[in-house]
């Protein structure tokens, strides 16, 4: 089991990608659509299942906030 403040750390991380598509306005599903993510790779990577690079985390985010 990780220390806490790496789980902490991950939460945030994932976080922050859940919260640009919520500002965005979109579902999982239209983000899929929009970006070419397949919609299991959101869902694995909000719900902390599944690591997401740093940068394709930036630059979804980059691409969400496009679409605000």
């Amino acid at each position: 089991m990780r220390p806490p403040e790496q789980q902490d750390y991950k939460e945030r991380k994932m976080k922050e990608i859940k919260e640009a598509r919520l500002k965005a306005g979109l579902t999982q599903k239209k983000m899929s659509e929009i970006l070419g993510i397949p919609k299991r790779t959101i869902e694995e990577w909000e719900g902390g299942r599944r690591r997401c690079p740093e940068y394709t985390k930036k630059m979804v985010i980059k691409e969400l906030e496009k679409n605000e």
